[in-house]
């Protein structure tokens, strides 16, 4: 691909660096990143390709109705084809994916990065999707089956734990976010989640959460008792009973401006070991901390639909030598 020309369109974080990761990846020269301005942490985003000095564009949809009737039009657009492959940074984009179609050459690509451990529950067919998405993904990929454009290819640091045979995967190595060889200190670090979502997930109670949580932290600081605890809220969690739990438990409540990956690499020491809900970022710094104690934490509840879903990503974590401890 290092002859072609690559259009970025990412949303988080995480997105942005696999989108770096990519074009490195892949040598591209010619190439765009459009930053989607999604939500708060879209600040993050541009700070993080300023920092590494990569030129990128935003755009910011104040209207999601009206663009999305747009994007049913603009997917049929014939003018505007000048790049070999689109590169989304989540497969879940749905209304990205029509409004920048136009822009794939014929016999073209789209390409899926990692925002998540989504993808691992579309691999097994149980990503859940709403009718309306439904109809939007329909349409992309009638369009794109027209004109040729491929639309089964992956990016993804989750190549080694996919079983569908039907998409083209390329493993993310993360090239460009090598360690370096430092020492392990006397910290320990909890992976927040966005309280409201994994609660519904599950189907669990807050208050349910709020007092699980709290036996996890008497866990941490019996097993590591002579470490300091710090606690990453959530990016989009709007919970405010976590900061209150940390304060009367001994938890540094560490709210961090960057993604929790590039903060870590970033640290003089490594943590002793990390704890998290099932996160991406368990599946991410364990890769980037071989010699680091890694544990999912599981709570139990009453979602059907959602347990089963979990219970995957946990069997993918557990063979990935993340162990899972009930709560």
């Amino acid at each position: 691909m290092s002859n072609n020309s690559a259009l970025f369109v990412v949303g988080s974080p995480l997105q942005a660096i696999c989108a770096c990761e990519a074009i490195h990846h892949y040598k591209f020269q010619d190439f765009k990143i459009v930053v989607a301005k999604t939500n708060s942490r879209s600040k993050q985003v541009t700070d993080y390709l300023s920092e590494i000095g990569m030129p990128y564009t935003t755009v910011q949809i104040k209207h999601p109705r009206l663009a999305g009737y747009w994007g049913h039009i603009s997917v049929f657009n014939i003018f505007k084809r000048k790049f070999d492959c689109l590169f989304l940074g989540d497969y879940r984009m749905t209304l990205y994916k029509l409004l920048y179609l136009q822009y794939v050459k014929n016999n073209g690509k789209v390409n899926y990065l990692d925002d998540g451990n989504y993808i691992l529950l579309h691999a097994n067919g149980m990503l859940k999707r709403k009718p309306v998405m439904r109809f939007r993904d329909n349409l992309f990929e009638m369009v794109a089956k027209c004109r040729g454009i491929s639309t089964n290819n992956y990016f993804t640091f989750y190549a080694d734990d996919l079983t569908n045979t039907s998409w083209n995967v390329e493993k993310n190595m993360f090239s460009c976010l090598q360690s370096s060889n430092k020492s392990i200190g006397k910290v320990v670090y909890i992976v927040g989640t966005n309280t409201t979502v994994y609660c519904d997930f599950l189907g669990i109670s807050d208050s349910s959460f709020q007092e699980k949580q709290r036996q996890l932290f008497d866990y941490i600081k019996c097993n590591h008792s002579d470490c300091m605890v710090f606690y990453f809220p959530h990016g989009r969690d709007l919970c405010k009973d976590n900061k209150t739990s940390c304060e009367k438990n001994g938890v540094i409540f560490s709210p961090i401006d960057k993604c929790l990956e590039l903060y870590s690499l970033q640290q003089e020491v490594i943590p002793v070991a990390i704890y998290g809900y099932t996160s991406t970022a368990l599946y991410t710094l364990h890769l980037f901390f071989p010699d680091t104690k890694v544990v999912n934490v599981s709570f139990s509840g009453n979602n059907t639909n959602g347990v089963e879903a979990y219970e995957k990503i946990v069997e993918t974590y557990n063979n990935k030598g993340i162990p899972t401890i009930k709560i």
